[in-house]
C-alpha cells in the first residue's frame, strides 16, 4: 500500500510540473524565457512541483494515516480518499475513518 501511495502523489506531482512547464505565455513578449509560445521557466516549475508535491501529501494524508495505523479498511480509504477526497466531506470523512478505533472495525460493530 505505501508503494501505491507513493506512486499515485509522484505521478499527480509530475502531471502537474508538466502541465505548468507547458503553460502557454499570455501575453508572450512579457515573458523573455517564452520559446514559441511555450512556458519553460524552469524555478517556477520546480517550486510549483515542490508545492503540489506537499499538497498531494496533505491529500493522501488519511490514506497515510489509515496504512500507518494498519487499518484493516486501509484500501477502502485509499479509493475513498481518491474519489471524494476532493470535496472537503468526503477528506474529512476519509480522514475520520482512518482515524476510527481499529478494534471496532475487527469486530464488526459499529457506534
Amino acid at each position: 500500500m505505501n508503494k501505491l501511495i507513493g506512486l499515485v502523489i509522484f505521478i499527480l506531482t509530475i502531471v502537474i510540473a508538466f502541465a505548468v512547464y507547458h503553460f502557454p505565455c499570455n501575453p508572450p513578449e512579457a515573458y523573455p524565457s517564452c520559446a514559441h509560445g511555450q512556458f519553460q521557466n524552469v524555478e517556477a516549475t520546480f517550486w510549483i512541483s515542490l508545492i503540489s508535491f506537499f499538497a498531494m501529501h496533505v491529500y493522501m494524508l488519511p490514506t497515510i494515516v489509515a496504512n500507518l495505523r494498519r487499518h484493516p479498511l486501509a484500501f477502502s480509504i485509499f479509493w475513498g480518499n481518491i474519489a471524494f477526497g476532493w470535496t472537503a466531506l468526503g477528506w474529512f470523512a476519509s480522514m475520520m475513518a482512518a482515524s476510527s478505533p481499529i478494534a471496532v472495525w475487527e469486530r464488526g460493530e459499529q457506534s
